[in-house]
C-alpha cells in the first residue's frame, strides 16, 4: 500500500477545511440567544439551579465592612 505524501495529505486537509468553511458560511449567522431564550421558562429544576448558583456566589464574597 502506497501512503500519500505529506504534500498530498496537506492538500486534502486544505480542501476539506475550505469545504467546511463554505458549509458554515452558507448556514448564515443565526441568533442562537434568541433560539434558547425562554427555553427554561417555568422549569422548577432550572429555577433551583439559578437559586443555588446565586447562593454560592453570595457565599464566595468577602464580608462587607461592619458585618
Amino acid at each position: 500500500m502506497i501512503r500519500p505524501s505529506n504534500e498530498e495529505r496537506i492538500s486534502a486537509l486544505e480542501h476539506e477545511v475550505a469545504e467546511l468553511k463554505k458549509a458554515v458560511a452558507s448556514q448564515g449567522q443565526d441568533d442562537w440567544i434568541a433560539k434558547i431564550t425562554g427555553s427554561f421558562e417555568n422549569n422548577s429544576d432550572f429555577d433551583e439551579i439559578v437559586r443555588l448558583g446565586q447562593e454560592i456566589g453570595r457565599s464566595d464574597r468577602p464580608p462587607a465592612d461592619g458585618d
